[in-house]
C-alpha cells in the first residue's frame, strides 16, 4: 500500500493510504500532476498580433485554477468521508432472541410445537441470521459473522429435523427419524461450539457475555433433558431459554436506541469497566519484572 499526497501543488494535503479507497484512488489519478495541467483551461497561445493577450487572459485563467482548487477540495473530503453502513446486529439478535423464546415457551409445557415456532423458526430464527450473518462479513466483523450464520443455520437443520419425519423421509430405509438420544447429541455439540464462542465474548461486552453464557447452558441443559427424557429438566430449560431470549432482546434494543439516540440508554457495560468494578486492573508491563513487556499482566489488587 503506497501513500501519497493528493492533490499535488498548492494545497499540500498530507500522505494518504489510497489502495484500499477506491474513490480516493480514481481522485489521485485524476488530479496528478500528469493530468492536472491538462484540465486547466486557458494554456493556449495567444493569437498573433494580440500583444496583450496573456495579460486579458490572466484573470481569467486565475479564476478557472481556483474553481479548479475548489472541486480538488470538495472531490477530496467527499473521498475520504468514512461511508456509513447500518449495523445488521439487531436484526440477527432479534430473530434468536424472538425464535429462542417462542421454542422454549413449547419446552416449558405451555403451548404445543405448533406452526408459529416453524415459521419463526425458519423465516426469523433462520433467515433473519444467515442475512445478518453475511452483511456483517461484509463489513469485516467475524465474531458477528461466524455467530449469526451459524445460529441461523441452526434453525435452519432445527426446523429440518422436525419436519423430514413427516415428508418423504419416513418411507426411506436409509434415513431413520433422529431419536431423542441422539437429538441429545446434536444439542450438546451445539453446546460446546457455543461455549468457545462465550470465551470470545470476555473481550466485549457484559451485555453479550450474558448472551452466550445463557445460550451455552440452554444447549446443554436441552441435550441432557433430551438424551435422559426427564420432563422436568425439559421444564426447567424452557425457563432458563426464555431468559436466554430475552438477553438477546435485550441487546438488541441496546444497539437501536443506543445508536439512534447517540447515548446510552441501555447500558452494555464494557468488560473493562466490569473489571474495573471488581478491583481486576491491568498492571504496567514496566512494572513486572524477568517477563515479555508486550505480555498483558491481570492482577487483583486485593479490594475484592
Amino acid at each position: 500500500m503506497s501513500a501519497v499526497s493528493i492533490p499535488c501543488g498548492p494545497l499540500g494535503y498530507e500522505p494518504v493510504e489510497v489502495a484500499s479507497n477506491p474513490d480516493l484512488r480514481k481522485f489521485h489519478e485524476k488530479y496528478s500532476n500528469n493530468n492536472l495541467s491538462s484540465q486547466v483551461p486557458g494554456q493556449q497561445h495567444p493569437p498573433r498580433g494580440q500583444k496583450n493577450g496573456s495579460a486579458i487572459r490572466k484573470p481569467s485563467l486565475l479564476l478557472k485554477q481556483q474553481r479548479l482548487r475548489e472541486l480538488q477540495e470538495w472531490e477530496y473530503q467527499a473521498a475520504i468521508a468514512p461511508r456509513r453502513t447500518a449495523n445488521p446486529g439487531p436484526v440477527g439478535l432479534l430473530g434468536f432472541g424472538l425464535s429462542t423464546i417462542l421454542l422454549n415457551l413449547h419446552n416449558t409445557g405451555r403451548f404445543p410445537l405448533s406452526t408459529v415456532i416453524v415459521a419463526m423458526g425458519i423465516a426469523l430464527g433462520g433467515g433473519a441470521q444467515v442475512i445478518a450473518g453475511l452483511l456483517e462479513w461484509v463489513r469485516g466483523n467475524t465474531f458477528a459473522h461466524v455467530a449469526f450464520t451459524s445460529y441461523g443455520t441452526f434453525w435452519l437443520s432445527l426446523v429440518l429435523v422436525w419436519l423430514l419425519p413427516n415428508t418423504a423421509a419416513r418411507s426411506s430405509s436409509i434415513v431413520e427419524p433422529a431419536s431423542e438420544y441422539f437429538v441429545g447429541v446434536y444439542l450438546v455439540l451445539w453446546g460446546i461450539f457455543s461455549f468457545f464462542m462465550l470465551m470470545c465474548t470476555i473481550r466485549m461486552n457484559v451485555a453479550i457475555f450474558i448472551v452466550f453464557l445463557t445460550v451455552t447452558l440452554l444447549f446443554l441443559m436441552l441435550g441432557f433433558a433430551n438424551m435422559t427424557g426427564n420432563q422436568t429438566a425439559l421444564r426447567v430449560t424452557g425457563y432458563e431459554g426464555v431468559i436466554c431470549g430475552s438477553t438477546a432482546l435485550y441487546l438488541a434494543f441496546a444497539e437501536i436506541l443506543n445508536e439512534v439516540w447517540d447515548r446510552t440508554i441501555l447500558p452494555v457495560i464494557p468488560m473493562t469497566q466490569l473489571l474495573d468494578w471488581l478491583g481486576v486492573r491491568r498492571q504496567k508491563p514496566e512494572e513486572v519484572t524477568g517477563l515479555n513487556s508486550s505480555v498483558p499482566i491481570l492482577k487483583n489488587d486485593g479490594n475484592t
